[in-house]
């Protein structure tokens, strides 16, 4: 299971989802939708700010701030809207309007419901990929004095590439990921990932943790 995956599942679960709903007043199914569609773009548009080195240093320093762990509908009823709404201007920048109203159009939500629930949902985000990047990096290491293969059914891919020598993450096209932007706006019902799974975003991270 790839990051993306990952994160889609715990954060589309019923339980997550109901939480949600009961602190914005929307559909479960809609916030369903929201998630899978915000989720690729919000992961490629962190992969994009971490593709320098100093980017990926940032949010290595950001991952260390969100340590929250347990069931995500718990840490949804504490998660800090003002901190994840600051999480989200980071990450998207000047992109994050027109991020918004794509979302608001393709979910059927309100544009100030969808930052609601990305907000709420940014913390966990971090500290999600905390763990991820760490459960990558004790592997990582593991395997290099001959100890266990990767585990847990987080499969990251070819992410430990980085170890041998293998080129740093690509610089994504448009800035941040307007691919799945353009799709979302151009009305499919899933965006397009084009093999985009967030193994890059890990092994950024793992650059800056060697």
């Amino acid at each position: 299971m790839n990051l993306l995956d990952m994160l889609g599942q715990t954060m589309m679960s019923q339980s997550s989802v109901n939480a949600l709903a009961e602190q914005t007043g929307e559909k479960p199914s809609q916030i369903q939708n929201l998630i899978g569609a915000a989720l690729p773009i919000l992961l490629q548009a962190m992969t994009s700010n971490a593709s320098s080195k100093d980017g990926a240093s940032s949010l290595a320093e950001a991952l260390t701030q969100h340590k929250e762990t347990g069931a995500v509908e718990k840490q949804i009823a504490k998660s800090d809207q003002a901190d994840g709404e600051k999480i989200l201007g980071h990450i998207l920048g000047g992109n994050q309007e027109q991020v918004m109203g794509a979302l608001s159009k393709k979910s059927g939500i309100s544009t100030g419901s969808v930052i609601k629930i990305l907000a709420l949902l940014a913390p966990i985000i971090l500290s999600s990929l905390r763990e991820a990047t760490n459960h990558a990096s004790s592997n990582a290491t593991a395997n290099a004095n001959g100890g266990f293969d990767l585990s847990d059914g987080l499969d990251l891919g070819d992410v430990f590439s980085l170890f041998g020598g293998a080129a740093k993450p690509q610089q994504q096209s448009g800035g941040f990921g307007l691919d799945l932007l353009g799709s979302l706006l151009g009305g499919n019902s899933k965006p397009q990932q084009s093999g985009f799974d967030g193994s890059d975003l890990i092994s950024a991270l793992l650059s800056v943790m060697k």
